[in-house]
């Protein structure tokens, strides 16, 4: 079992993702490997390669996007490194050298690089991937066969907090709402109430412009894709990948009033429990 130095992991502000990579590398080591990272671009060489003892760590985010704008300030390290356009990405395919680098873009849009990984993995990722089946067939593509993908994934919107509320500022009442403890409606209201009755809720605590904003990140903002937990199984079954563990992380059972009115209003979905879960993907040989 690999413990990561509490001191490195502070200092690169990694808490978070420090325990998910302990925890993968658990499942599968990373020593000796090639490894993608799918949206991963805060986890540095230091912690990769020397670490973990990856033998070469790729990644790829949205660097320039809001997410990797959040980001910047926070891993000023990783600008040291190799960072490079996803249309650019085929030109170090075949660089033996390059043992970090990081791709800025969408991995759908990843050429080259076939069979080239042992293994892939995403942390806290898959919920704010647009195009899931396209990653997954990106994924099985540069993996090499009997290659594993291990993605760790939450909140899950059909979950209690899955509308995944970020960094939202109320300057009348000088408070920030943050999923997953500060949200003020109740879990699974973002499930139970229409854009505009959640909004007229709102307005009971919140300013009105926390309150459009609120709703945004709810119902329209692109960061999240709204995929419901059985359909990600789903997705998964379709990957053309044997699906080697699926494990519920964070299960959050609705009080009987709420499962029967989640249970009426979406009569094809079983699940509302699930808020976090972890899956191992095998690449067939």
């Amino acid at each position: 079992m690999v413990q990561l130095d509490k001191n490195l992991v502070n200092t690169l502000k990694l808490k978070h993702s420090a325990r998910h990579l302990e925890r993968i590398n658990d499942i599968i080591p990373f020593e000796g490997k090639n490894v993608f990272e799918i949206g991963g671009h805060n986890v540095l060489r230091s912690i990769s390669l020397d670490a973990l003892k990856a033998k070469k760590w790729i990644c790829c985010d949205y660097i320039s996007g809001a997410s990797g704008k959040r980001y910047l300030p926070e891993t000023k390290e990783y600008l040291q490194e190799i960072v490079i356009p996803i249309n650019k990405a085929k030109e170090i395919e075949d660089i033996q050298r390059i043992d970090f680098a990081i791709l800025d873009g969408d991995v759908v849009d990843l050429q080259g690089f076939d069979n080239k990984f042992d293994m892939s993995i995403s942390i806290n990722t898959l919920e704010h991937i647009a195009d899931l089946p396209g990653m997954l067939n990106t994924v099985k593509r540069i993996m090499i066969p009997g290659g594993y993908h291990i993605s760790v994934w939450g909140p899950i919107w059909s979950g209690h907090v899955g509308h995944h509320i970020n960094s939202v500022f109320d300057s009348v009442h000088n408070k920030y709402y943050n999923m997953p403890n500060h949200i003020p409606f109740n879990a699974w209201d973002h499930l139970l109430l229409s854009p505009a009755e959640m909004y007229h809720n709102l307005l009971q605590n919140c300013s009105d412009q926390a309150a459009r904003e609120i709703v945004r990140q709810t119902y329209t903002s692109e960061r999240i894709n709204r995929i419901w937990f059985d359909d990600y199984v789903r997705f998964f079954e379709m990957s053309g990948m044997e699906i080697v563990q699926l494990t519920e992380d964070w299960i959050v059972s609705p009080p009987d009033s709420v499962a029967s009115a989640l249970a009426e209003k979406y009569p094809y979905q079983k699940n509302f429990s699930t808020s976090a879960a972890t899956v191992v993907l095998r690449k067939k040989e």
